[in-house]
């Protein structure tokens, strides 16, 4: 029962995974790494964490909770990457 909507929510989270990896990737390449080490590790280090405990026990979605939590990971890290990506900052960093 649970299959169906865990596989929609895997491939939006698929879909943010794409292009926040490409995104930080550029950033990395580009020599932002202080940006994206931090990013990666309030997302993974705090925001999942918090998030999964919250909707997995807390609401008590159980593993839908679990995937929401790593949706919302996903997502922040790509809205993220992709804001710094764009507001070109990045662009002045010496290699």
């Amino acid at each position: 029962t649970l299959g169906n909507p865990i596989m929609i929510i895997v491939g939006i989270v698929v879909s943010f995974q794409v292009l926040g990896t490409i995104t930080i990737g550029t950033l990395r390449g580009g020599g932002d790494l202080k940006f994206t080490a931090l990013l990666m590790m309030t997302c993974i280090g705090i925001i999942r964490p918090v998030a999964g405990y919250l909707f997995a026990i807390t609401f008590g979605w159980g593993l839908m909770g679990a995937w929401f939590a790593i949706l919302l990971d996903q997502a922040m890290r790509t809205i993220s990457s992709q804001k710094r990506f764009t507001d070109g900052s990045w662009l002045s960093i010496k290699i």
